[in-house]
């Protein structure tokens, strides 16, 4: 990234995807700070492309240190803010999928949701984000029911079942073994068995 940055500094005049590269080069990379402090000096230029990278960037921030889960919520509302203003919301699903990770990253699951149900066409990214952001905040439950959602048509909504991949079930696997954790377990051939946790990763 030191490299990046000072190709990055040598530009007398930056486009987008210069913006976008080193902004997204930070996320990915475990500077999410950096990563902010650039996008917040792009202006009036965003694109999809950088709100994607900002939104990972505060996503990291969360996921690495749980003290500044709340510096990164209030980061990444802005950003979803100025995405909405950009009209890059509805019309992007790179961004929305962005947008669902982040908020669960940042343990606002509700929002997450929200944003997940106002997805015309989810793709596997969206779903698993939602999963693994339920399993992660505690609402494992309501992760196997959007499995369930995921997997099966609903004649009752628009949105078409969508296969699952590796990521889909390690959100899962996840899920059932907090589930586990939270079960009290019965005494079976001398060995304690969390049944119904193993119902539900049978099913």
């Amino acid at each position: 990234m030191a490299e990046a940055r000072g190709v990055f500094d040598a530009l007398e005049y930056p486009d987008a995807v210069s913006w976008n590269a080193i902004v997204l080069g930070y996320a990915e990379n475990g500077d999410g700070s950096s990563a902010l402090e650039l996008f917040s000096r792009m202006g009036s230029s965003p694109n999809e492309r950088s709100f994607v990278a900002a939104l990972k960037a505060c996503s990291s921030i969360a996921a690495m240190d749980d003290a500044r889960k709340v510096e990164a919520l209030e980061m990444g509302v802005w950003i979803h803010w100025r995405a909405s203003m950009a009209g890059c919301c509805d019309s992007n699903v790179f961004v929305s999928n962005s947008l669902v990770d982040m908020y669960a990253k940042c343990g606002s699951i509700v929002e997450a949701r929200r944003i997940f149900d106002g997805m015309e066409a989810p793709s596997v990214v969206s779903w698993n984000s939602l999963l693994l952001g339920f399993a992660e905040n505690g609402q494992e439950e309501q992760a196997l029911a959007y499995f369930a959602k995921m997997v099966h048509d609903d004649d009752h909504s628009t949105m078409k079942a969508c296969r699952p991949d590796s990521r889909t079930f390690a959100a899962l696997a996840k899920a059932c073994s907090n589930l586990a954790i939270k079960e009290g377990g019965e005494e079976i051939h001398g060995r304690t068995v969390k049944l119904e946790s193993l119902r539900k990763v049978r099913l």
